[in-house]
């Protein structure tokens, strides 16, 4: 009798236990061939189990054991020592505190700057010009404000700043001004955070428009691009002034020196950018007399003094008085003199009376910019001042140009063009019509920002048109010109404050300032403490590591552990046609698994 062949792919079909474990020469087995000792089911089973539950554990272990040592020597080595600075914004209508945190790195700017608060208290310094003294106790709750997002282990070297801007400014110099500050200094002095007297004073303008074009160019990565088209120009509409800062092309003239702005930047290598065709010289030529190691950014910018909303408007109703006029051609038809000058008129101070015009509203603002007064330069801009020839690069309008652009319902770009249409509609509408489309939802408004109120209501005809004018007329822009209307750039907030915390911070690093690079000892401190530790493991670079070498680590297990899986069954198979005589004696000792092949079927 033939013996039945083994089916084709009797090597992959799974045999049963009897089979799997059945001995040479049994009973059934129709073998004579002497018997070949193999492994009992029992034995078999328990062993395979065992195994599998401690390899699996051990995996796991291994798994954490690496996403750990992984993680704390990325993120030991990764870390950069975290500083804190806090900018005091002394503005016309209040003052704000604007914490911020930072990654200090030898390298050409502070790394992930963010604010980690702000608060603001009104009113403004300068209304303290009666009574100086009570200035610096208006302070008290903005930095106790800042100590609550400060570790405590850093408050003795965290700085905190006082700028004041065109607020303080505007009031006279006659020792009022220096009492105010000296006020603040006292209070400041016994704060928990470092203070220095210098760093309590009045900026000028033309540092607040630079601080917040480094802002700006820092959100959208481009502080360093040496072309201008690559980088954002910003326009400002404060309170009391409105700033414009831009970087000019280098093939036109330089402006004035009182009309450019210079930042110094410590740098380790000249900035890519800094590096084209010109050779080994590239980086001195572009930074002009910096020292090696040093990045020099040059900016035109002019602050103008009187043209911010609040102090034109002021500006506005007193030429209108003035000049005897008895109609007001920003104002909406229909509103009540007190919602817009505060008082509904008296004997000597009669109310105006609102003619909403859009097109006369806007030539009586042209009236305010000073187009007329006397210039020295070829172009002149605002108030006698030089303009350059072209402006390049997008222009970024933030403060009241941007709430005045998103109260008109305008995109976040939008040319001149639109954002007059726009003015022209709130100016010509009636004032009951303005209530109901934007008054009734005020209460229920989340943003403070943007809650209106009559008051604030009223102005915006007034607001539409003063940007215009500064637009079209102050800078020359053409009515095609596409504007930017954003308080943000690239999800970051965009505040002349962050500019001066960078600034300020790096003018720490070339100075070689000890609260900025000196070691902060203590486990709750950031050089080297737990806390950097446990933080920069959740960093993005650490986590991405830890993944791939789990999932490297699961992989490598979840192979290792099928190859065992078909040894045992080749093992198995082996065995089992070993004993029912389908192998040779040398064919069914387990040798070499990779050459396994089935001996021809024996007759019996």
């Amino acid at each position: 009798m033939r013996a039945t062949a083994a089916p084709r792919g009797a090597f992959a079909r799974s045999g049963s236990w009897a089979e799997l474990g059945g001995r040479e020469g049994s009973p059934g087995s129709g073998s004579s061939s002497p018997t070949t000792p193999s492994k009992s089911p029992a034995r078999f089973g328990v062993t395979k189990e065992g195994a599998s539950k401690g390899r699996g554990r051990l995996a796991i272990f291994l798994i954490l054991l690496v996403i750990v040592v992984v993680g704390c020597v990325t993120a030991w080595m990764s870390a950069e020592p975290r500083r804190y600075v806090v900018i005091l914004d002394g503005g016309s209508q209040g003052t704000r505190a604007h914490v911020y945190g930072m990654r200090v790195a030898p390298g050409p700017r502070p790394r992930h700057t963010e604010e980690l608060g702000v608060m603001r208290v009104k009113p403004g310094l300068s209304s303290f010009e009666s009574d100086p003294s009570g200035a610096g106790e208006s302070l008290r709750p903005l930095y106790e404000f800042a100590r609550r997002h400060v570790p405590s282990t850093y408050l003795a070297r965290t700085p905190i700043v006082l700028m004041a801007t065109a607020g303080l400014r505007s009031v006279r110099d006659d020792g009022t001004r220096d009492a105010i500050l000296h006020s603040c200094r006292g209070t400041l002095s016994s704060s928990p955070f470092l203070f220095r007297h210098e760093w309590a004073g009045v900026i000028p303008g033309s540092k607040e428009g630079l601080y917040a074009w480094v802002a700006a160019n820092y959100a959208a990565d481009s502080l360093f691009a040496r072309d201008p088209r690559h980088t954002l120009g910003v326009l400002e509409l404060g309170g009391a002034s409105m700033q414009v800062t831009f970087k000019v092309p280098e093939d036109q003239p330089a402006p004035p020196e009182e009309y450019t702005e210079h930042l110094h930047v410590p740098t380790v290598k000249p900035h890519e950018s800094d590096v084209g065709s010109k050779g080994s010289n590239a980086h001195a030529t572009a930074t002009g007399d910096a020292k090696p190691g040093v990045t020099e950014i040059t900016v035109y910018t002019h602050s103008t003094l009187g043209l911010g909303q609040e102090a034109a408007f002021a500006s506005h109703e007193r030429k209108l008085r003035s000049d005897g006029g008895t109609e007001d051609p920003c104002a909406p038809i229909g509103l009540n003199a007190r919602h817009v000058y505060g008082s509904a008129g008296t004997p000597e101070l009669k109310p105006l009376t609102p003619r909403g015009n859009f097109t006369r509203c806007v030539n009586a603002v042209v009236g305010l910019l000073g187009l007329d007064d006397p210039c020295p330069h070829e172009r002149c801009g605002m108030k006698g001042s030089y303009l350059p020839p072209a402006i390049r690069g997008e222009m970024l309008a933030t403060e009241n140009f941007f709430y005045t652009a998103r109260f008109l319902g305008l995109p976040e770009r939008a040319t001149i063009q639109e954002l007059a249409d726009a003015g022209e509609r709130v100016c010509g509408a009636e004032w009951t019509r303005l209530k109901e489309a934007h008054l009734k939802d005020a209460a229920a408004s989340e943003d403070e920002t943007f809650a209106e109120d009559e008051s604030s209501l009223a102005r915006y005809c007034f607001s539409a048109s003063l940007a215009v004018a500064q637009l079209t007329f102050g800078l020359k822009l053409p009515n095609v010109a596409k504007i930017r209307f954003s308080n943000a750039v690239g999800g970051k907030a965009v505040d002349w404050a962050m500019g001066a915390a960078i600034a300020f911070t790096a003018g720490a690093v070339d100075a070689e300032e000890e609260w900025l690079l000196g070691p902060v000892s203590g486990w709750g401190g950031t050089d080297g403490g737990i806390n950097a530790l446990l933080g920069n493991m959740f960093d993005w670079r650490v986590l991405s590591v830890g993944l791939v070498a789990s999932v490297g680590l699961i992989a490598w297990w979840r192979r290792s552990r099928h190859a065992r899986m078909v040894e045992l069954r080749i093992r198995a198979k082996v065995q089992a046609w070993g004993s029912a005589g389908r192998l040779s004696r040398s064919e069914g000792t387990f040798g070499s698994l990779t050459g396994f092949t089935k001996s021809p079927a024996k007759a019996h």
